[in-house]
């Protein structure tokens, strides 16, 4: 529990840090400006295999979505339901109106290599931090 704890601390960090800098306005509001500017796929293209299986989630989809759960304080299954249903999300998230962009457990196991991969977490965490410097 104390890695989501760690993972928690930083998205609430940076949403407080943006939320203040947009004068209150709804996150989902200012979010969809900011999304592409954080997290990229390519940032994260060494933890995926680009030819093994299916077509996977993209990882900025997941991280932009862990940010919107944090900001809701909302289940993972609740995440989920949000992302596939409320359009505040979906604009959010760059999504289509039909999209059903991932399973929960899409997000869970996200999440977990967040807390268990060292590199990976460095990562997220270098966006974050990135965000913070610029006032993003």
């Amino acid at each position: 529990m104390l890695g989501n704890d760690l993972v928690n601390a930083a998205c609430s960090k940076l949403i407080t840090n943006t939320w203040t800098l947009w004068a209150g306005k709804p996150f989902t509001v200012f979010w969809p400006a900011q999304r592409g500017k954080l997290f990229r796929d390519e940032d994260f293209a060494e933890f995926y295999c680009p030819d093994n299986g299916r077509p996977g989630v993209p990882p900025s989809l997941l991280a932009n979505a862990l940010l919107l759960q944090t900001h809701d304080k909302v289940s993972d299954e609740e995440a989920k339901a949000r992302a596939d249903y409320d359009l505040r999300w979906k604009v959010a998230l760059g999504l289509e109106v039909n999209e059903r962009p991932f399973a929960k457990s899409t997000l869970q196991v996200f999440r977990a290599q967040l807390i268990l991969k060292e590199k990976m977490c460095a990562v997220f965490t270098r966006s974050l931090e990135l965000a913070n410097n610029r006032g993003t």
